[in-house]
């Protein structure tokens, strides 16, 4: 058995050390390769996102409008026929197929504002709870919003605490409309 001399200490230490780094420097390469991979991911339904729910929300707002004036059937009309409305809830509906593995989170939130045009309708003569309807949906998709640029900005999925918020706000909607009942 052979001693091991100052110097082979030092060359052991040393390999050690070299070792340690490379593998810290394959991880945070791989981390960082994760999170380019997120975002890159994320931004590819980003433009479409963003403009299915303002859309939404903006039909959401002029039937709720309407419904406030009185105008019930013009309100009805322009949820079922209006080509933009239909459009922008088909927009959604392809977002949450094509983003469910990238953020499940979002499946309540797509849900919600596929619905709420929907949900106005059913409410075309209470000009109160389509107003509240289209707050709660505005809600939800600052909400959205939110997540999104957070994810955006860090690289990883949501935190827990938006998605919280984010799933708070998509099930205010839904329990608003089905507890606050017909008039």
């Amino acid at each position: 058995m052979s001693s091991m001399t100052i110097g082979d200490w030092v060359t052991a230490v040393a390999a050690m050390v070299a070792a340690i780094a490379s593998v810290y420097s394959a991880a945070s390469h791989w981390r960082l390769r994760n999170r380019e991979l997120y975002v890159s991911r994320l931004s590819e339904h980003l433009e479409s996102l963003s403009a299915a729910t303002h859309e939404v929300m903006c039909i959401a707002y002029t039937t709720s409008r309407k419904i406030q004036s009185g105008r019930f059937k013009e309100a009805k009309e322009l949820v079922r026929e209006n080509e933009k409305a239909q459009g922008a809830i088909r927009s959604l509906e392809e977002l949450k197929a094509r983003t469910r593995y990238i953020l499940p989170e979002f499946d309540i939130a797509f849900q919600q504002l596929i619905r709420i045009n929907s949900y106005l309708t059913h409410c075309a003569k209470d000009g109160d709870r389509a107003k509240q309807l289209v707050e709660y949906g505005n809600d939800l998709r600052a909400s959205l919003d939110a997540v999104v640029i957070a994810s955006m900005k860090s690289g990883e999925p949501p935190r827990q605490e938006l998605v919280r918020n984010l799933t708070a706000n998509a099930q205010k909607l839904k329990d608003y409309f089905e507890n606050s009942g017909n008039k």
